[in-house]
């Protein structure tokens, strides 16, 4: 396990460290009713969260839908050394950038803890990251953390569709240090069957991000989607490396014809020609559409701030002296990650 966000502080949502009595009773104030999906107390806690219902709502009224723009992120990061949900979020704060957008919100789910939306609840994300930072050394040490909700008391996917159907605009997925090919994992359980729903039955516009990306092609391909770089005679992918458009789409609008970004990735999808919209030096399978579709995936993270990969190099050089890093001089360009975020929000107001 890497340990990847020590000194960038700022670019998390670090959890307090508040005890889990004090939070309840502070979120319990709050409350209308606990979470029924929990099931467990604080004298659980050694083992197991607790999930507060904090009581909102959300108005469905024209005029809201006017006013403001929900992207429903899952977050499939560890969350202890790298919240990936935190800088998505960050790549959606599009109205200083552009005032003429709607007002442009962003809620996390930590989908790899079972931190699922599902019907009027909204789970803190605080108790998600007490719990964790409570059994750091559990997880960092590979032992497995207890699942926060028992397999059979998980939301349905039609439940948790129907949710951000009526709660949310588009859906992103971040990256992960996961393989989306580890049938183990039991989020996945879930999130294949909902993206396939969204794609498919609903058009609902999503955007995937390197583990995001590979994940929505197994879903909608299979297991002949997706492979490890290894497998395909390539290596891992890990750097600031040049990328190529090579075909132009409204969600690639205004991105310059090369740029570079933030490679990190040992698994990748899979892409037939006419699929393929960007591609690198090393690699062609860079970007996609779903055709017909309002479903987009990229395999570099354009999500990455410049000191933030810096930091990930150095820290994956010093636990994998075999690792190749390949660092452009000019390094990431953060333009076009806005670009694209901004693309996708104008493809979701467009249809």
């Amino acid at each position: 396990m890497l340990s990847r966000l020590n000194h960038f502080k700022s670019f998390t949502n670090v959890a307090t460290h508040r005890s889990l009595p004090q939070f309840q009773r502070e979120f319990t104030r709050k409350s209308n009713y606990i979470n029924r999906a929990a099931h467990c107390n604080a004298n659980q806690y050694s083992n197991r969260v607790l999930f507060i219902n904090i009581g909102r709502r959300y108005s469905t009224s024209s005029e809201d839908t006017k006013k403001d723009l929900r992207i429903c992120v899952f977050d499939v990061s560890d969350r202890i050394q790298f919240h990936e949900g935190q800088l998505i979020q960050n790549l959606f704060q599009l109205n200083d950038k552009d005032p003429s957008l709607p007002k442009i919100s962003a809620d996390v789910f930590a989908i790899k803890y079972d931190h699922w939306p599902i019907a009027d609840s909204d789970v803190s994300l605080l108790l998600v990251d007490e719990y964790l930072n409570q059994n750091k050394d559990r997880f960092l040490s590979n032992q497995l953390v207890d699942r926060l909700i028992p397999e059979e008391r998980l939301p349905s996917v039609d439940s948790i569709m129907e949710y951000i159907e009526h709660n949310y605009d588009g859906i992103a997925i971040s990256g992960s240090d996961d393989s989306c090919m580890n049938d183990s994992l039991p989020y996945l359980k879930i999130l294949l069957p909902l993206i396939r729903k969204c794609v498919t039955n609903k058009d609902f516009p999503l955007f995937g991000i390197c583990f995001g990306a590979q994940a929505i092609i197994r879903a909608l391909k299979g297991d002949s989607g997706v492979s490890t770089m290894h497998q395909q005679g390539k290596e891992h992918e890990y750097g600031f490396l040049k990328y190529k458009i090579i075909k132009k789409n409204q969600f690639l609008d205004g991105i310059s014809d090369t740029f570079v970004s933030t490679a990190y990735h040992g698994d990748c999808f899979l892409l037939d020609e006419e699929e393929k919209l960007v591609v690198s030096e090393t690699w062609d399978n860079q970007a996609y559409q779903i055709p017909d579709r309002k479903c987009f995936g990229v395999q570099f993270h354009p999500e990455f701030p410049k000191e933030f990969g810096l930091k990930i190099f150095e820290d994956l050089l010093q636990t994998n002296k075999e690792a190749r890093v390949v660092r452009d001089a000019s390094g990431p360009d953060d333009e076009p990650g806005v670009l694209m975020a901004k693309n996708f929000i104008k493809i979701i107001l467009d249809n």
